[in-house]
This record gives C-alpha cells, structure tokens and sequence, in this order.
C-alpha cells in the first residue's frame, strides 16, 4: 500500500473514529442536560441523513469543484465538528441542543464529502486493481466505526470528554495537513458515460440482500452506540466500566478483521449467515430479551458478541457483492461495477448509521430497553432466514460467460 492510499484510508479510518467516538458518553452528558432518549437518537442521526445527499452533490460537481479541494476541505470541517463539542459542557439545554446539531450537520458535510472524494481518487490513481483498492477503503471504514468508542474510553479515562473531542479533531486537522503533501498532481478525473445502471444493479437479488446485510451491520453498530451507555448506566455499571466494555467490542471486530478475511477462499455466504445470526442472539441478550432473565451478564456477553459478529458479516459483503455480480449476473469486472457496487455501500452504510441511532432513541423511548432488542432480534433473525434460502438457490445460477478462475477476490491485503 502506497503513502496516497494510506493516507485517504486513514482519512476515512479517523472521520470514522469521530462518529463513534461519541458513543462511551456523549448520551449520558446529554441525558445530565435533560434531554430525552429519542432526541438523543436523533441529534446522532443527523449526521449520516446530511451525508446522502452530501455525496450524490459532490459525486455530481465533483469536476468542477475538484477533488483535492473537496478531499482537503472535508478534513477541515470534520475537524472543526469535534472542536466545537467542547463547548457543549459550558452550555445550558437549548444552546447544548444547538452546538450539537452543528456540529453533526458539519460532521455529516465533511464525512460525505471525503468519501466521495477519496473514493474519485483511488480509483482514478489506482484503477488497475479497483477491486483491492475499494476493499482497503471499507476496510478501513469498518475499523474506524469500532475503534472510535476504543479511542473514546482510552482518551475519557486520561483526561475526560474534552480530551476527546481536542485530540479527534487535532488528529484530523494533522491529517488533512499530511494528505495534501501526499496527494500532488492528480490524474485527470473523468466521469464515464457508459456506466453501470446502480439501480439496476441494486434490484439484483443477490446484490440487494447483501446491501441489506451491510446496512444491519452498520445499524446495529449505531443502535449500541447510540443506547448502550445510558442502559449499563441505568443497570449500575460505572463510566470506566462500561468505556472498557466498549473497547472490548472494538477489540473483537478487530480479531476478526484479522481472522475472516484469511476464511474468504471458503464460503463467504455461510459466513455471512453465522454473523447474522451471531447478531440476532446478541440482541436477545443485549436487552435483554422479554423471554430471558433480566441479568446484566448477559448484556455484558451481548457487547463483544455483537463485535465478532459485525466483523464477521461485514468483511465478506464487499468480495460476495463483488463475485455475485460477476457469476450470477454476467457483469464485466470493470471501474464501473466497482463505482456502481461501491455507491451502494456507502448508501446501506449511510441509512444503517441513521436508522440505528434515530431507531435506538425512538425504540428505547417508547417500548423499553427489553422490548427494542426483542424486535431488534427478530428482524435480524427473520432476514437470516430469508438471506440463506434466497442466497442458497440464486448462487445455483452461475453464469456461464464466467470461469472460475475470476472469481477469486482476496482480502489479505487489507489487514
């Protein structure tokens, strides 16, 4: 990996870093002002609702504002987003709602923006191996979305919220500094005319079901973000405690991001199903559910649960999409089905962060803790079993226009 897709992999890792960073205790700080569950969910929503459009715009000007520029400027905003948080321990209830609402506007501009950018550049420097490249990149996303709370409880523990929101947003200024070194003379970006139909692609069985899948990855993800603090808190766990079972979540996405990609020669559908799964008896305990004891070992076994399970359903989503629409569907393994496949990543990825951090205010607000994770657990058992029939008799109709030796997409490269 060269230093210009470090550096824009690791743009994506820390913008991510900053969005889930908030999770260990920005829900107990806003709860202290009197701010109710599902207001909660929804300031944190805001952020991934202003990225959608944000990304269709600068996919759209892209060429006439430019890429460095947008690249560069997205840095800047999602630096000054966490800057402006540290007032909001200064600030009474109105001006606390306000100064958080721009800052997750401004965070939600800069997080669309650097994806879109980023994304125009690495496949425009790199598109002989298009396929590797946007398999670093959500790679990278991935870990960022579960380190941030890591990072959150290690820097709350040394000097409190305020170190947090100063170091996030000073490491993002340093890295938009260290990134427009690294980027230089670009080339040309042109956008193509004969492009893959997205939407076309998207109502592709096997294409629609795995976007499916990363959205329940990325709505879970945001669900215990957005609710879990205030529920061990509201079970007697202490700060400290429940910032280290955070971190004991983001450890075991990354042990499986160390591990899945290694199994990615073998089924990468089975593994998917098992993550699904693993997530759906996460969220039974995680409440727990109506039907079990209301112990708080097992919502403490539900948080690394979930982070085996996320890495274990994410990793192999990218290269499943990817071969799908090479076997089953017949497509050319080109730059336009890589643009087509990734936009509708980002999409899933986006509504999954919106809907489970507003779903996790709204739900927890209004049926309780136990209830939430009941219905949660259903959905995601309920798409388990509609992913592995589906899934079961759709990979039977492989294409004959391609050969085996095509389908081999290896991940090794990410981790």
């Amino acid at each position: 990996m060269n230093f210009l897709r470090f550096s824009l992999n690791f743009g994506s890792f820390i913008i991510c870093v900053a969005y889930g960073v908030l999770g260990p205790f920005y829900p107990r700080i806003a709860e202290s002002k009197g701010i109710s569950q599902w207001t909660i969910g929804v300031i944190l929503s805001i952020a991934p609702i202003t990225s959608i459009p944000v990304v269709f715009l600068v996919t759209r000007y892209m060429s006439k504002i430019g890429r460095k520029l947008i690249c560069l400027g997205s840095l800047f905003l999602c630096g000054i987003s966490m800057i402006l948080l540290c007032f909001i321990f200064l600030c009474p209830q109105t001006e606390f709602l306000i100064i958080s609402i721009i800052s997750r506007v401004l965070y939600g501009i800069a997080a669309g923006g650097f994806w879109a950018s980023s994304y125009a550049i690495l496949i425009t420097e790199f598109k002989d191996n298009v396929g590797e490249v946007v398999g670093e990149m959500d790679a990278f996303i991935g870990a960022g979305m579960v380190s941030g709370p890591l990072f959150g409880t290690c820097l709350y523990m040394i000097g409190g919220a305020i170190t947090i929101f100063i170091t996030v947003g000073g490491v993002v200024f340093v890295s938009g500094f260290v990134t427009f070194f690294t980027l230089g003379h670009l080339k040309p970006y042109a956008q193509h005319h004969e492009k893959v139909d997205t939407l076309r692609l998207f109502i592709k069985p096997q294409i629609g079901l795995t976007a499916i899948i990363q959205f329940i990855v990325f709505d879970t993800m945001c669900f215990m973000a957005a609710s879990m603090a205030l529920h061990l808190s509201h079970n007697g766990i202490d700060q400290e405690i429940i910032g280290v079972l955070f971190s004991v979540n983001s450890v075991c996405y990354a042990i499986g991001g160390i591990i899945f990609p290694r199994l990615l020669k073998f089924d990468k559908r089975i593994l998917m199903i098992v993550g699904l799964f693993l997530t759906g008896v996460s969220f039974c305990l995680m409440g727990p559910a109506i039907f079990l004891p209301n112990q708080v070992d097992l919502i403490i076994i539900s948080i690394p649960l979930l982070g085996i399970a996320n890495s274990m359903t994410y990793i192999p989503s990218y290269p499943y999409m990817h071969e799908s629409s090479l076997a089953i569907y017949g497509y050319e393994d080109s730059l336009h089905l890589s643009d087509s496949l990734s936009s509708i990543m980002n999409l899933a990825a986006l509504l999954g962060e919106a809907t489970g951090s507003l779903g996790a205010g709204i739900l927890v607000e209004f049926l309780d803790y136990d209830w939430s994770s009941t219905c949660m657990s259903i959905f995601v058992l309920f798409f388990t079993a509609v992913f592995l029939f589906s899934s079961k008799v759709l990979s039977e109709k492989r294409s004959p226009k391609i050969s085996e030796d095509k389908l081999i997409y290896s991940m090794d490269t990410v981790i």
